[in-house]
């Protein structure tokens, strides 16, 4: 079954030279200047990227994972979408027969490429606004060669095409005074330390390996740290921070930047509140060249309360029976 995913061209700066020319390809540097279309082995690979680069040592465990991806996961067949510089715009294509191949290309910005693979280029762009919420978020993700789906077919089916701006956010539709109020009950039930342990507890309940909560005290904009569960991306570290606030006493911009400044290389961040958040953290979230960062509102805190309700701790369920799926 043909799989999608993003294969980056330096930020876009070398997409012409993906896109354009006799022989249209996707390619990777990483500061490898040899050919390793042979290595198989991830701890082989790894000490390729250690060795080619003494700088940046900390990094070769990812480049090593994403390597392998380029030259022994991506199969003839698959999707691949590569962002253009605005991040807005995709070109896509399919990979073609062929093995991976070495050949030493120096871009005119001074970047080196020297694995290759031959793709057919579409000639029609993908807005990536078209493109589902779920795969919207994993396209923001920071490493060069990113698993976007397991299914193409699926991927193609659930894309939008005309998509001109992000879906409206929850708070465009009025919210149902039911969930206000589960959310003003939930307030009452649970100060500031136990929403922290609330959360720790949803996301152990989604699948999350919690690592740690924060105490009481600054933060630095964590109160929670844990590892994602996401099958196509595991092992990325989330940081997340809890606010409990009244309705109406919107999130800002301000806020979601602090997070931001918490989040660690190759991180992800997650903001939860039981109220909502302003146009400007919004867009502080989704920013280009920043690592995204989820925005679980109150409505949606209560979805996923419910959702999950079955895992979550019997302490909290029963203090909170009020968010059960069947209350209305």
């Amino acid at each position: 079954m043909p799989r999608v995913w993003v294969v980056r061209a330096d930020a876009g700066k070398s997409l012409d030279e993906f896109t354009e020319g006799p022989h249209p390809h996707i390619s990777f540097g990483f500061g490898i200047r040899e050919d390793i279309t042979h290595l198989r082995n991830l701890d082989q690979i790894e000490e390729k990227c250690r060795s080619h680069n003494p700088d940046r040592i900390h990094l070769a465990r990812r480049f090593a994972r994403e390597i392998h991806y380029f030259l022994h996961e991506i199969k003839p067949g698959d999707v691949v979408l590569t962002p253009t510089t605005d991040h807005k715009v995709l070109r896509h294509g399919t990979v073609q027969d062929g093995s991976p191949y070495y050949k030493e290309v120096h871009y005119e910005d001074g970047g080196f490429h020297g694995h290759h693979r031959p793709v057919v280029w579409q000639e029609d762009h993908l807005s990536r606004y078209d493109c589902s919420d779920e795969h919207q978020i994993r396209m923001r993700q920071r490493p060069t060669v990113v698993p976007i789906s397991d299914d193409a077919d699926s991927f193609w089916d659930r894309v939008v095409i005309g998509s001109a701006s992000p879906a409206p956010t929850p708070q465009s539709d009025p919210i149902d005074p039911a969930i206000l109020a589960a959310l003003a009950k939930l307030i009452d039930e649970v100060n500031w330390e136990q929403a922290q342990n609330l959360i720790a507890d949803l996301l152990s309940a989604m699948g999350c390996e919690v690592l740690s909560i924060s105490p009481p005290g600054p933060d630095g904009g964590v109160d929670i740290w844990a590892v994602s569960s996401d099958l196509l991306t595991p092992d990325v570290p989330l940081f997340v921070q809890v606010k409990r606030y009244k309705w109406g006493n919107n999130i800002n911009a301000k806020a979601v930047r602090e997070l931001r400044g918490g989040i660690k290389f190759g991180g992800r961040g997650v903001f939860v509140t039981t109220s909502s958040f302003a146009k400007g953290a919004r867009e502080v979230a989704t920013e280009p060249d920043y690592p995204y960062i989820a925005l679980i509102d109150g409505p949606k805190l209560v979805a996923l309360i419910r959702e999950h309700w079955d895992k979550m701790s019997p302490d909290f369920r029963e203090r909170l029976d009020f968010l059960t799926p069947d209350a209305t």
